[in-house]
């Protein structure tokens, strides 16, 4: 089967702060990932380098065949993937889809 997101060596951070250091994993098409852990230890950086929203220090992200290492967030779509954070902004009026759409 092939592999529908793969994360290899992932070090990712904020100025010379190193929040990930190696972190590595993969997705096969349908499967869905899970990231628990206390405040802190680094879940949101996490996402962020792997959506694109911070730059990878070193390692490689893969959807399939496409390299995203250097893909800007905005192109990452194209590959399936995408980034809601969490917000306290919710419309009322919207279903859970509709809003996530709009994030």
């Amino acid at each position: 089967m092939s592999v529908a997101l793969e994360f290899r060596g992932v070090v990712a951070g904020y100025g010379d702060t190193r929040v990930l250091r190696g972190i590595g994993g993969s997705l096969q098409p349908g499967q869905v990932l899970g990231v628990l852990g206390r405040n802190g230890v680094g879940k949101t950086t996490l996402m962020r380098a792997l959506s694109g929203f911070i730059p990878l220090m070193e390692g490689k992200v893969r959807a399939g065949e496409l390299d995203l290492a250097d893909v800007p967030p905005q192109h990452r779509l194209v590959a399936g993937m995408a980034y809601a954070p969490q917000e306290d902004t919710v419309f009322g009026d919207l279903s859970g889809s509709e809003n996530l759409r709009l994030h």
